[in-house]
């Protein structure tokens, strides 16, 4: 059965990942439309010198969605293909957005803060440090879920996700880019502390609905037994009262009959 790429994208992408996907892609497209120009690489991607020094604190939000190449942007698509949909999933659309969000601008503002010393010229691009925020994210979520890593090993996706996030950190490491090092280690802790917030507060109002639930079947238990203990009293009063009521006719009978 074929199945149309619009068909495939709109079953197998969740609202969010296909909206943020969308916005990516066409903000590349429209970047090389318009050949590069030098505002957007100067003004809207994130250069630590110009975010802070410059006071243009913008950049840090509308760096995720202006890729500065075409390999950054690829990188991200993938990225996004693969665990937008399950992180998702796992924590509903709001939630996802707002980690999403969240963990690229804590990603870009500890970039431009210590690229500032490092590297202030430097200029970046793409929702990277969001993605390593949802990689945390995935990994604690899911856990030990056995995942097909590719295509032929059954991998545990807290594993993997580790395994992901440790590669990234010891490649930055290799190519001597503290900047990305420490964005990378505060997206993706932003992210564990995020996810494990969620699941607190999911596990008290579990509790909390459990409580009331019982409380609610207690009340009903009680209510029941109240109605079934005043039905079988009146029956026993109703049991009474015609057994008086027959031996007083009896009695009658008896004296009319004498």
């Amino acid at each position: 059965m074929k199945t149309s790429l619009h068909t495939f994208f709109k079953t197998q992408l969740t609202p969010a990942t296909r909206w943020i996907l969308g916005i990516e892609i066409g903000a590349f497209l429209l970047y090389l439309l318009l050949g590069q120009p030098a505002f957007v690489r100067d003004h809207l991607m994130l250069t630590p010198r110009r975010a802070i020094l410059g006071i243009e604190p913008w950049q840090v939000l509308t760096a995720l969605v202006i890729h500065a190449d075409g390999m950054a942007a690829l990188l991200s698509g993938i990225g996004l293909f693969a665990l937008g949909p399950l992180v998702e999933r796992a924590v509903g659309t709001h939630r996802f957005l707002s980690l999403f969000v969240a963990c690229g601008l804590a990603g870009n503002i500890v970039f431009a803060l210590v690229g500032l010393l490092y590297a202030p010229l430097t200029i970046t691009g793409g929702c990277g440090a969001s993605l390593m925020g949802m990689l945390a994210v995935f990994g604690i979520a899911y856990r030990a879920t056995p995942l097909r890593f590719f295509g032929w090993a059954d991998a545990r996706a807290d594993i993997l996700a580790w395994v992901l996030i440790g590669l990234t950190l010891l490649l930055q490491l290799m190519g001597r880019d503290v900047p990305g090092f420490v964005s990378t280690l505060a997206a993706s802790g932003l992210g564990l502390l995020a996810i494990w917030r969620v699941l607190r507060v999911d596990m008290a109002l579990d509790a909390l609905t459990h409580w009331c639930q019982q409380r609610q079947r207690a009340k009903l238990r009680r209510r029941y037994t109240v109605l079934e203990g005043g039905s079988d009293h009146n029956e026993v009063r109703g049991r009474g009262g015609s057994k008086g009521r027959g031996s007083s006719s009896g009695k009658d009978r008896g004296k009319y009959l004498n």
